[in-house]
């Protein structure tokens, strides 16, 4: 096949790269499996997750902690009140032995009197609005409340329970203090 003289979009990219490796006396490389690469991908983020759950530090529904991956590399999200959380999620993510290198963008929220009254008053209209949001010892839904008050709410609810947030953050709005409310709960089944 002569390449020479043809426009390389009119060529199909496979046939190219075949064609380049035969002229180049290479062999074709088998691809990995998307199985394979989908099901070792699954296996490192519960690695993760299990590392995250390993957390001493309690945590309250001022904190949430995520992460995303990128390859040997895991970037920890969130916020915290506490900044002894953020140091054992990351050097919990590092103890795994393919963990290359932790990003660690938890922000540390600033704990004042005023803050924590409001953080307070918040998760007592969120417990109201949605009790079974709240069940004993843990939190469906996180409270960021920054220095400047701004407040950004984070999880997951019931569909059925859609309205009852909106009326909850409606609420949250009019407190005295909060300039801004940012909803990013998501209603779905579980």
């Amino acid at each position: 096949m002569n390449l020479r003289g043809m426009k390389l979009g009119a060529i199909p990219a496979v046939l190219l790269m075949a064609a380049t490796m035969a002229a180049a006396g290479g062999e074709e490389k088998s691809v990995a499996n998307p199985k394979e690469i989908h099901e070792a991908y699954a296996k490192q983020e519960q690695q993760v997750v299990a590392q995250l759950l390993r957390i001493q530090t309690p945590e309250t529904a001022f904190d949430y902690v995520n992460f995303y991956m990128s390859g040997p590399v895991v970037v920890l999200t969130g916020f915290t009140t506490k900044g002894p959380l953020k140091q054992e999620a990351e050097g919990n993510v590092k103890s795994l032995k393919w963990v290359e290198h932790v990003v660690n963008e938890i922000e540390i929220l600033p704990v004042t009197s005023e803050l924590r009254s409001l953080r307070l008053s918040i998760l007592g209209r969120l417990s109201e609005a949605l009790p079974q949001s709240f069940p004993a010892g843990h939190a469906n839904i996180r409270i960021k409340v920054t220095g400047d008050f701004q407040v950004t709410l984070v999880g997951v609810i019931d569909p059925l329970n859609k309205l009852s947030l909106e009326s909850a953050v409606v609420q949250i709005k009019q407190m005295p203090l909060v300039k801004s409310v940012t909803n990013q709960v998501l209603a779905t089944l579980n």
